[in-house]
């Protein structure tokens, strides 16, 4: 299999977790840690439903179901910011660090063995059928988040990131769009942590460590992306969910092209988050001078 393939696949599998950052991050402008251990939850009910038997595709559905729910119970912790976001995301993780081990029964589960997405797609060709799998999902997510963003709703979230004081005044409850937006971020990192389980045929307890971090510096390179597009020498307005979305790919396909060369090169894995960490940096230097950041 090519590197590029590999980049991309790596990509469209995590694409989910940057859209539920870009929907919490990026619209609702709150810093949501949660979704480390929203991911595993989902891969965690994926996992534990495979292995009883179920529908790999039903087993997705139920998965973004518990990631709804966790996202919900973040957005009632937060109830009028009565609890800073980042202190709410990192008490989250603990919460839901117990419940995943409550669902898994044991730290790693193994699924190589139970029916998932990538063996219903048997009839393709064998080389490219978890790409196909994957870039399937990656259209579905697209979709789902450009019917949200277009929607009166998701033009109601962008105002609650921008001013939710304003919305209160104008006669909208801000709190029902924190808890559904929260909701809405959550389902998306829990599709992330099912896939991930079903194309790796694995679950362990420790996958989703860092994510958010990583998802969060993908999207920055992403929204850096973003700022820098011009149609016909003009740049795009500041809520252009069709190239937001495009920014957030470039983003994360960025993240895992820089592992790839990392690894290319030789470098010892244990510099790869401190290489990422200034890239990161970087780039919030850079948005924060063009005016497209946070």
């Amino acid at each position: 299999m090519s590197i590029l393939q590999n980049i991309l696949e790596q990509s469209l599998l995590f694409f989910p977790l940057i859209c539920s950052m870009y929907i919490s991050y990026t619209v609702m402008k709150i810093t949501d840690l949660s979704i480390d251990g929203t991911m595993v939850l989902g891969s965690a009910i994926t996992a534990k439903l495979l292995l009883n038997g179920f529908d790999p595709i039903v087993t997705i559905f139920i998965a973004m179901l518990g990631g709804f729910i966790s996202g919900v119970c973040v957005g009632f912790i937060q109830y009028k910011n009565s609890i800073d976001d980042v202190i709410v995301g990192l008490l989250m993780g603990f919460i839901l660090y117990s419940i995943n081990l409550n669902i898994m029964g044991k730290p790693h589960l193994v699924i190589m063995h139970t029916n998932n997405i990538v063996k219903l797609a048997a009839e393709l060709n064998n080389e490219h059928r978890k790409f196909i799998v994957l870039f399937i999902s990656g259209v579905f997510i697209t979709s789902l988040c450009l019917l949200i963003m277009h929607s009166r709703f998701g033009l109601k979230l962008r105002a609650f990131g921008d001013n939710s004081n304003l919305m209160q005044n104008l006669g909208f409850n801000p709190e029902i769009y924190r808890v559904i937006g929260l909701g809405m971020s959550g389902c998306m990192a829990a599709v992330c942590g099912s896939m991930t389980s079903q194309i790796y045929c694995y679950t362990d307890i420790n996958m989703g460590i860092g994510m958010a971090i990583t998802t969060i510096g993908a999207l920055v390179i992403g929204i850096h992306f973003h700022g820098k597009i011009k149609v016909f020498n003009v740049k795009l307005l500041e809520h252009n969910t069709p190239t937001e979305l495009l920014g957030c790919f470039l983003g994360i396909f960025c993240y895992f092209g820089i592992t790839n060369l990392l690894i290319l090169l030789e470098i010892n894995p244990i510099n790869f988050k401190l290489i990422f960490a200034l890239i990161i940096i970087l780039s919030l230097k850079l948005t924060k001078k063009s005016g497209i950041a946070k």
